[in-house]
């Protein structure tokens, strides 16, 4: 089965104080919930980003593990149009076609177990 994952990053994380998506999980050195969820979901058809607020950190982030990042133009708005931004991004893909599904993947639960998605 072919799936596309959405992981939603835009928020603006006023209670975290940081951005939550380059939250450090270990002392290893780019070891972040983004790049977590990024060896999680490697197997998936594509992977995208859905960036906001620290867009151009998490940018940055998604270009150094080869993740697609799509920005939200309003993630002010809310959790919901940032899962609008991530799914039209898959719509408009030419491979859109072939897939079997979508996984919607907030970033700030990083610590999915592997036997989770298989």
């Amino acid at each position: 089965m072919r799936h596309d994952v959405v992981i939603l990053a835009a928020g603006q994380a006023s209670r975290m104080g940081r951005c939550k998506a380059l939250l450090p999980l270990s002392d290893a050195p780019g070891d972040h919930a983004l790049s977590r969820l990024a060896r999680l979901w490697a197997g998936a058809a594509a992977c995208r980003v859905v960036t906001g607020f620290h867009a151009g950190a998490v940018e940055a982030a998604c270009a150094a593990l080869g993740l697609e990042a799509v920005r939200n133009p309003q993630p002010e708005a809310g959790m919901f149009s940032s899962v609008r931004t991530g799914l039209e991004a898959v719509l408009r893909s030419p491979t859109f076609a072939s897939l079997d599904g979508v996984f919607l993947q907030p970033v700030d639960v990083p610590l999915v177990r592997p036997l989770t998605v298989i």
